[in-house]
């Protein structure tokens, strides 16, 4: 893993099979997402991350990237211009973005006063000028997770629906109005610019449901795929329907790229979906970031 001149090489280094106590730690499962509560992140980041970060130079040299007292780290990268070296600090509470300056592999933390919400984006971008790191912040006042009612606020209800089911057995799926509730504050996130030089954070737009982001070159656009409800007792959690939008650095919509609805698994209704969906593929950023390119799939005859 070299950086933009080839001058420097990326280590992450190991140091054995988690422990026990790791994968005991308490965690949420809602619809085949497994949220480390605690620490507001995926499960996956909690029991599949390293033990630090080493530096080798074309020259032979080996240097150490400083890792916090405590932090296990993941999602190492080194900035565009190659000076610098950003990775996930994740502690038994939080998640946190350290930066580390590949003369010395000295580090600090650019979050250090709010934490990332990495339930749903579960990364970071650099703008190509390095000067920024884009990610998604709990939000400011959040408020308190939800908590189990004592009584049930409703009947439990579940309908069909006409059309061939092409359902298979989920091994994970939410099952009450409460855990529905819990998924959208877990993934309800704020879209944050962070300044590394100074730690400068401009929020973009209003906390939602981020399923992903994508920055352009300048970082002053982005594509930014929210999910929506309705979710569903029948499918995952990945099947709920989403929006993909172009925003700018204020959070105003200024197109939408893609709607999706919600999976259930009919055949009939989701098929009419995906005509529309499959004629844009691999869309991306233009190599001036001025605007967005794809392949464009002609319409069945």
């Amino acid at each position: 893993n070299p950086n933009a001149d080839g001058s420097w090489f990326l280590e992450v280094t190991d140091d054995g099979v988690p422990s026990i106590a790791t994968y005991a730690k308490p965690y949420h499962e809602l619809g085949g997402q497994f949220i480390d509560y605690a620490a507001s992140r995926s499960r996956s980041l909690t029991t599949r991350n390293s033990a630090g970060i080493r530096l080798h130079s074309i020259d032979g040299e080996t240097r150490e990237v400083q890792v916090p007292d405590g932090a296990r780290v993941s999602d190492v990268s080194f900035s565009p211009d190659g000076t610098k070296v950003a990775f996930f600090a994740h502690f038994p509470d939080a998640t946190h973005i350290h930066v580390a300056d590949v003369s010395n592999g000295r580090s600090r933390s650019i979050t250090r006063n709010r934490p990332v919400l990495a339930t749903a984006v579960t990364g970071f971008e650099w703008t190509e000028d390095s000067q920024y790191i884009m990610t998604v912040l709990v939000p400011d006042d959040r408020s308190p997770m939800p908590r189990l009612p004592a009584v049930p606020t409703g009947p439990h209800l579940e309908v069909t629906e006409e059309g061939e089911n092409m359902l298979r057995t989920y091994p994970s799926l939410m099952s009450t109005p409460h855990e529905k509730d819990l998924l959208e504050w877990h993934w309800t996130g704020q879209l944050a610019r962070i300044e590394v030089e100074n730690r400068r954070v401009t929020e973009i737009g209003e906390p939602t449901m981020i399923r992903s982001m994508n920055a352009s070159h300048t970082g002053e656009h982005f594509r930014v795929t929210r999910t929506v409800r309705p979710f569903s007792y029948a499918v995952p959690a990945s099947s709920a329907g989403r929006v993909e939008e172009l925003w700018d650095l204020e959070g105003s919509v200024l197109d939408t790229l893609d709607e999706t609805p919600l999976r259930t698994g009919i055949r009939d209704r989701d098929d009419d979906d995906d005509e529309e969906e499959d004629r844009r593929r691999g869309m991306t950023w233009a190599p001036d970031g001025n605007g967005l390119i794809y392949l464009g799939q002609e319409p069945p005859p």
